[in-house]
């Protein structure tokens, strides 16, 4: 738990300052408990810190003392008593600890010289502590019953903030422009006021009101945007669920959670995530009815449930209330002056609740919200180059990769930022002041702001504007109240922090969430009113932080870190515990350990256990893009009394000898790379084969990576490349290369030493068509995604052009050894098509999986016979899910009919697109299979159906789905589920067992 301090009894006489003449005549074991406790209960106070080690007699016996809530002075006597005996007192010398990196703290002595006690500090600028021991000995002296948040406590006064200005509220017919980079998809206020109109009419007509919880199941885009505001305006709270996340992570949240209605954009998406939830179709069409609104929603009525960390390590659920909402939205447009003018980027991913304050105070105060696309952060270079055409005036980022963008823009050849640029607002770790200092030279015109507050106090509670003056601590301040909030910092005890000394934040006001849905003990834990006497004198729910705050001379508050062990890298909160936990569950694994090095999170574990399995928990229990340095010791360091050793745990994981591996000289490149992995890494240079992402690498870290290597080489590798090639040979390969088709490869999985799986041209949303899959083929088969990346007018849309384009990819991607290739639904011909040129290049393609794709013959998957009777038995005993399913399905076909007939006519007469979306360029694939006519394809084919959409196996089975004709080598299997089912659980299982039999005897080196 934190720091801890060691109380040590030494018998030799010792010099002091006499701060106190309370005689103690004849000085039994009591008094020494007394005055031992009031040196503990000073120095925690002092440098707040919860628990101490002490250590009487020579240092041969130990006890932990835990300063816990509601103890008493006589209860730490009393134990210090118990472990410890000793009759006489001549001089008692009370030592700080020092824990693994920090720094050295200054002790306490007390002496007993002819009747009288003496304290003084071993710190010259720590005065005050000596004086406060010496009050806290005469309290418990008087009062050694009390309990310790009301012994001899320091003067206390809240800092208060102001109650915020008004603002029209969301109900308000909308007037803010919404930009989706992604799509290109750009409405104006009133397009978003009318698909917010239609939400709001399907909610209500569904009966949704205050209190009732919808699950937002969308994509990224101006359709959540919408949603939000819609159940907002219902006096009803959402719930997002990322896009991002595994189907299993959103189940867990549906569990958790417990929404009434899940509102989805696809039948299917609804079936994947299961739960009782009432699964709602997003309406297509926009309305111009008059909005609905609700004005009964109270300021306790949930708003929103978000979900962050758990002392566990398991997310929980927090509730904020519209009010907490309402408070936060007009705080942060008043503070960041927000007009009709501004264009604010919505940057954060929308399952975090910073996105909630990029977007809501913009739709309020009219402002433009721009929604970016993951191809911005490709690069630094290509967000600065989004930010200057989409003429962005305020940015809200995270540290670290603001923290990036500063050394960027440092050097001559950065682009430097827009004109339009008038705001940003950093927020989520500590600030290093020489940041800060770097930025007020690339970036002097530019108002900066660093916010800071936990997800459970409503986003951002304090807010620091830099005016530009001298920093007096190695971090920037955190700020003042952010509206009405209320600040206090208190001792571990519960007493107040001493004057100037630092505490822990507990968080009042307003912007105080309701608690943590369906967790009753830890809302008591962490939503209480203040201890003791300072609750019944400051009533009202407070928020406890864990985080150790310091003030300033100037009376600046400034975050240190935690009082536990929770963790906050990249924007993220991360429990080691309970990760701790899961890891020892993995067979050999008998101890772990995570903490934070050089930037870094590092997992140490002890035993003889596989380290794919470790990965595996790893990355289920980790955040997305928190890749951990891995290091699996035999036994874990202790010291001499058996304690684990965290500090020799650091030292090894510094010094560590990287593994073999072997680096041509001929070749500098891959050492090169591997001396920059290193040192961002903050350890020795990797070798040609080491992950950058195994040792430790993120996604930050990639785009730093990035921008080292761009002026080393002169190119700048996206993201994308740096996480499909993360080793230096591979990487240096590519930049040696000149690649042009990084933006095309996905890393499914990349891990294993068999025969890839490429899955070609249709991958779902960030290759989730193929990660349940590549998950069931773990640890043996990597499975990499090919796919046209960002749609242009020169990108192909005929099955020639298309797999001819593939083809260069993999020769340049894979240029030996076998490979499979897989296609889902269109994507099948495409894979098919390559598969034939790779075989006439020489290639081996070991097989081509077909999922669920009809084949150039007529394969009679179902006749209309048997289409009628299955709708009729669904209509039977589901007649709302026949009508949802069936009107869902019709629309969406007619939609995509009418687009393919448009496309034709074009074509016809001689008309071509100018830029092509996504809806166009399906369609224009599905113009080109039914004009594909393939040949004989001399190699082994796999085809997978849809167990669930098939009327007669045998009858499909003699076709193969329409494939025999062209393959005879061929294998057709069944899978439970439905066209995209069968790519998830539990027909995945099946799939992956076929596939490791048709690739089991094939070696990767072949």
């Amino acid at each position: 738990m934190g720091d801890h301090l060691r109380v040590a009894v030494p018998f030799s006489s010792v010099s002091g300052m006499l701060l106190t003449n309370h005689t103690l005549g004849k000085v039994d074991p009591s008094t020494t408990g007394m005055v031992a406790t009031a040196a503990i209960i000073a120095l925690s106070r002092w440098f707040a810190i919860s628990e101490i080690i002490v250590s009487i007699g020579v240092g041969k016996r130990e006890c932990r003392a835990a300063i816990r809530p509601g103890m008493t002075a006589k209860d730490i006597s009393d134990l210090l008593e118990s472990s410890v005996h000793t009759s006489a007192l001549d001089d008692l010398l009370i030592i700080p600890a020092q824990a693994a990196g920090t720094r050295d703290l200054p002790g306490l002595r007390a002496r007993c010289d002819e009747g009288l006690l003496r304290f003084d500090s071993t710190g010259a600028d720590n005065v005050g502590l000596a004086e406060l021991a010496s009050r806290l000995f005469v309290a418990i002296s008087n009062q050694p019953a009390a309990e310790l948040s009301e012994l001899a406590p320091a003067r206390f006064a809240p800092v208060d903030g102001r109650e915020p200005p008004a603002l029209h509220g969301l109900n308000r017919k909308l007037t803010s422009s919404c930009i989706d980079m992604a799509t290109g998809e750009a409405l104006t206020g009133e397009q978003l006021e009318r698909r917010t109109v239609a939400i709001s009419r399907l909610l209500l007509d569904h009966g949704v009101g205050p209190g009732t919880i919808v699950g937002v199941a969308l994509p990224r885009g101006v359709n959540s945007i919408a949603a939000w505001v819609a159940i907002l305006r219902l006096g009803a709270g959402f719930l997002h669920l990322d896009s991002e996340l595994s189907i299993e992570q959103r189940q867990q949240m549906l569990e958790d959670s417990a929404p009434a209605f899940l509102l989805v954009d696809s039948p299917e998406l609804a079936v994947q995530l299961g739960g009782p939830a009432r699964a709602l179709n997003l309406p297509t069409g926009d309305t111009v009815l008059p909005a609905v609104v609700c004005d009964s929603a109270g300021p306790e009525d949930p708003a929103y449930l978000i979900f962050t960390s758990g002392s566990s390590g398991k997310p929980k659920a927090v509730m904020i209330g519209h009010g907490a909402l309402d408070h936060h939205s007009r705080a942060v447009s008043a503070a960041f002056e927000l007009t009709p003018q501004d264009r604010v980027l919505s940057f954060a991913a929308l399952g975090f609740d910073v996105a909630i304050e990029e977007i809501l105070p913009t739709l309020r105060a009219g402002a433009t919200l721009v929604l970016r696309s993951d191809e911005m952060l490709n690069t630094l270079e290509r967000f600065v180059d989004e930010l200057h055409s989409q003429r962005i005036t305020v940015l809200n980022l995270p540290t670290a990769f603001w923290r990036l963008l500063t050394d960027n823009l440092q050097h001559p050849s950065s682009r430097g930022l827009p004109r339009d640029l008038r705001l940003v607002i950093v927020g989520g770790e500590r600030v290093p002041s020489t940041t800060l200092e770097q930025w007020r030279t690339v970036a002097p015109s530019v108002i900066w702001m660093n916010g800071y507050g936990p997800t459970e106090t409503t986003i951002t509670a304090t807010l620091h504007v830099d005016q530009g003056a001298p920093l007096e601590m190695d971090s920037v301040p955190i700020g003042a109240p952010l509206g009405a909030a209320r600040l206090v910092l208190l001792a571990p005890d519960g007493s107040p922090a001493p004057p100037g000394r630092p505490g822990e934040m507990w968080i009042g006001g307003v912007g105080v969430g309701l608690g943590y849905v369906n967790r009753p003990n830890q809302t008591a834990e962490r939503f209480r009113a203040l201890p003791g006497s300072l609750g019944r004198r400051y009533p009202g729910r407070w928020y406890r932080t864990g985080d150790r705050v310091q003030p300033t001379s100037s009376g600046d508050l400034v975050f240190m870190d935690r009082m536990d062990r929770q963790i906050k890298l990249s924007g993220y909160r991360i429990e080691p515990a309970g990760i701790e936990t899961a890891l020892t569950k993995v067979p050999g694994v008998r101890e772990a350990r995570i903490a934070v090095q050089h930037g870094a999170l590092a997992v140490w574990v002890a035993g003889e256990a596989d380290p794919c399995k470790i990965r595996r928990v790893l990355r289920a229990e980790l955040p997305k893009g928190v890749s951990p340095r891995l290091m699996i010791l035999s036994e874990m360091p202790r010291n001499e009394r058996g304690k684990l050793n965290e500090a020799a745990l650091r030292d090894i994981m510094a010094s560590a000898v990287t593994q073999p591996g072997f680096v041509d000289p001929a070749k500098p490149a891959a050492a090169t790379i591997g001396r920059i992995m290193g040192k961002l890494l903050g350890q020795p240079p990797l070798n040609a084969e080491q992950s950058f992402f195994d040792q430790g690498g993120n996604s930050l870290m990639a785009i730093e990576l990035s921008e080292h290597l761009v002026r080393v080489f002169g190119r700048r590798p996206t993201v994308p490349a740096i996480y499909n090639h993360p080793t230096p040979q591979a990487l240096a390969r590519m930049m040696e290369a000149g690649s042009a088709f990084e933006d095309s490869l996905i890393a499914v999985q990349p891990e294993g030493d068999g025969v890839p799986l490429l899955g070609i041209h249709v991958l779902g949303t960030n290759g989730d068509f193929y990660r349940p899959l590549a998950d069931a083929l773990q640890p043996r088969h990597p499975v990499w995604g090919i796919t046209v990346g960002l749609l242009t007018p020169e990108t192909p849309t005929d099955i020639d052009g298309l797999a001819e384009l593939y083809f260069r990819q993999v020769q340049e991607f894979r240029p030996y050894g076998p490979l499979a290739l897989a296609g889902v639904s269109l994507g099948a011909f495409v894979a098919f098509e390559l598969a034939a040129r790779l075989h006439r290049a020489g290639r081996d393609v070991a097989m081509v999986a077909i999922f669920d794709a009809d084949g150039p013959a007529p394969s009679r998957r179902s006749t209309a016979l048997d289409r009628l009777g299955r709708a009729t038995s669904l209509m039977w005993h589901n007649p709302g899910a026949a009508l949802c399913r069936y009107s869902a399905r019709a629309k969406g076909e007619l939609t995509l009919a009418l687009r393919v007939i448009w496309l034709r006519l074009g074509r016809l007469l001689g008309r071509k697109s100018d830029q092509h979306n996504l809806d166009d360029f399906v369609a224009a694939n599905i113009v080109s299979v039914a004009a594909y006519k393939p040949a004989v394809y001399p190699g082994r084919v796999v085809v997978f159906a849809a167990q669930d959409d098939l009327a007669n196996t045998e009858r499909v089975r003699k076709t193969a789905l329409g494939w025999a004709s062209v393959a005879p080598d061929r294998r057709f299997v069944c899978i439970s589920g439905d066209h995209l089912g069968i790519l998830r659980e539990p027909g995945v299982r099946d799939i992956a067992r076929v596939i490791q039999e048709e690739l089991g005897s094939i070696s990767p080196g072949s």
